[in-house]
């Protein structure tokens, strides 16, 4: 049985966590962006943050993140197409 994109179920699952998410607490990374969270922080401007990996799992061990989520987590409204 071969997988072409997403299944309901995870495609319901993926959109109620994306609904989910513009009512809770804020994450970890919201609280390193608020420097609630202490980090090593090797570049930032405007747009975003770049930080080490406190776990590294690769050869370069940097995090970046995006300061803005506006519509990061609205993706359950997005339609996809089926190709």
């Amino acid at each position: 049985m071969g997988c072409h994109g997403a299944t309901h179920d995870e495609e319901a699952s993926a959109k109620a966590a994306a609904a989910k998410a513009n009512s809770v607490a804020p994450t970890i990374f919201d609280k390193i962006l608020a420097k609630e969270i202490p980090s090593i922080i090797v570049y930032e401007d405007d747009k975003v943050l770049a930080f080490r990996d406190i776990n590294p799992q690769a050869p370069v061990p940097v995090l970046v993140i995006l300061k803005l989520r506006d519509g990061l987590t609205e993706l359950g409204k997005v339609h996809l197409g089926r190709t």
